[in-house]
């Protein structure tokens, strides 16, 4: 019998405004309780509607470009500070990404408008879809793993409840995905047909997810241990103020400054955040030596970040030095930003200014992931800035047996706008994901540490230089989330291809 349109035009154009104000408010600020139901009025008309492929491709790419547009639209001025140029350079970043964005978002949507037509079966419909979406984004993040502003997962909608949060140590934002999507499907069978099993069924879900929650972190022993005192040096600098060359005194002073409060805790060690030295690392550098005056006797080492140089080419590096100035340690970043601190997909002419201006040499990426060794007998992972929002290089670290994480990073040109936000609550996953506390320290963006239950201890937000004092408990106990991982996206591979079992013809 031939399908009878009962949603008019208008009604598609409501519905794909409503849904993407939806879906981007939630992919923009993480709300837990609206990502639940992001995508059901587009399952709804899907279901409803069993429109043909073109329709269901111009009314989700419409939808999802709205939503990038909500997204991206920040970026508009900070491309224009990043590059002192007019607006143009923003707007073409919007569209850009918007695009990509809702390509990757479609597909999914387009499986499940396939698969709907040809399987009778509903429960093999829905499970495969979640499956479909974690297939399609866990490729898209292999593939954009550098451009960190793509990295919208569904997921990630529920990294700002904890309870639901905990499922990330079976399977990280993958699996979340995959029950964020069930519960989005079968609501909106229920705004269909209202059927009691369903309901029953959707209760069921949410209700066990955040019951495994609950019961995680208060069974969650964390073994006692060595205890860490940490000072943070948040200098909380505006963008330009440590790039010209005529505000450098005045900045070094106030380092210097911020130096002598740290001291006053007596911490083990004290943390600088990304980008707080505006030069390349010299063994005779007058501000090393200044700071190791003031350190005088006191058994403290220190995390600096500098660039490195090494024959026309440098590194993002985080340098461990004692308290005479001796390099213990070093690591440099193993993912730049593309389109910034890289060119993107090495085109030389895709790459912004400000990095490529301040920083003449080639700046490459670091192949070896490692652990930072202190002098006092603990390992921690260094994570500078976008690092943490891809779990492979933190799972790296933990097969090392590291104590906990340290990321810095430089977050002041995103001020008041959601991206930093969404880098704490997507490092919060880490954090589940590894059972690893995360230190943090970000340059006018959140501060403190992330603890292995995912809780947030400590966590500062503030645009003024201050010193933040924190305890952490070393843990090197093995992660085993890489397995886990890997386990969950071979199974939702498979789970993707049930629904193409036995198609009805």
């Amino acid at each position: 019998m031939k399908n009878i349109q009962s949603i008019k035009p208008f009604q598609l154009v409501i519905i794909a405004i409503i849904s993407a104000l939806i879906q981007g408010l939630s992919n923009k600020y993480f709300y837990w309780g609206t990502g639940l139901i992001m995508y059901s009025g587009l399952f709804y008309y899907l279901i409803k509607e069993k429109p043909s492929h073109k329709t269901a491709t111009l009314l989700l790419g419409t939808t999802f470009m709205l939503q990038g547009i909500i997204l991206f639209f920040w970026m508009k001025e900070v491309a224009n500070n990043y590059t002192g140029s007019n607006s143009a350079t923003g707007v073409y970043l919007i569209f850009g990404l918007s695009l990509v964005l809702s390509i990757k978002t479609t597909i999914p949507f387009l499986f499940f408008n396939f698969i709907q037509q040809k399987q009778k079966r509903i429960a093999f419909l829905i499970i495969g879809t979640a499956a479909c979406f974690v297939i399609t984004d866990w490729l898209f993040s292999i593939i954009f793993k550098d451009i960190p502003w793509l990295l919208y997962f569904a997921g990630y909608t529920q990294s700002t409840n904890i309870l639901f949060s905990q499922l990330a140590e079976l399977g990280g934002v993958w699996i979340i995905t995959f029950f964020v999507l069930i519960i989005n499907i079968v609501i909106s069978y229920l705004l269909i047909s209202f059927k009691k099993n369903l309901l029953f069924f959707t209760i069921v879900i949410v209700a066990l997810i955040h019951i495994y929650g609950y019961a995680r972190i208060h069974t969650i022993k964390i073994p006692l241990s060595e205890t860490i005192n940490i000072s943070l040096i948040c200098d909380h600098s505006t963008p330009r103020l440590r790039w010209k060359e005529k505000n450098v005194n005045k900045y070094v002073h106030q380092l210097f400054d911020l130096n002598k409060e740290a001291l006053k805790f007596n911490p083990d060690l004290v943390v600088w955040n990304e980008g707080v030295i505006p030069w390349s690392y010299q063994y005779d550098d007058d501000f090393l030596d200044e700071i190791v005056k003031q350190t005088d006797s006191a058994n403290v080492e220190h995390m600096l970040s500098y660039f490195t140089m090494n024959e026309g080419f440098s590194f993002n590096s985080v340098y461990l030095f004692n308290n005479r100035g001796h390099v213990i340690d070093r690591n440099d970043k193993h993912l730049l930003l593309a389109g910034l601190e890289k060119p993107l997909w090495n085109v030389n002419s895709w790459q912004l200014s400000f990095f490529s201006d301040i920083n003449k040499s080639k700046t490459i990426e670091n192949s070896s992931i490692k652990p930072v060794k202190s002098a006092k007998g603990y390992r921690f992972g260094t994570l500078i800035c976008n690092e943490s929002l891809v779990d492979n290089i933190t799972a790296c670290f933990t097969l090392q047996d590291i104590d906990f994480f340290i990321l810095i990073a430089n977050n002041n040109w995103f001020v008041n706008t959601s991206t930093i936000k969404t880098h704490l609550y997507a490092t919060r996953l880490r954090a589940i994901e590894t059972r690893k506390s995360i230190v943090i320290n970000s340059n006018m963006g959140y501060c403190g540490i992330i603890n292995s239950k995912g809780e947030l201890q400590d966590i500062v937000l503030n645009n003024k230089p201050e010193v933040l004092n924190v305890q952490i408990n070393t843990n090197n106990r093995y992660s085993n989330y890489y397995t886990k991982k890997n386990i969950f996206l071979i199974l939702s591979f498979f789970l993707m291809l049930i629904p193409l079992y036995k198609l009805k013809q």
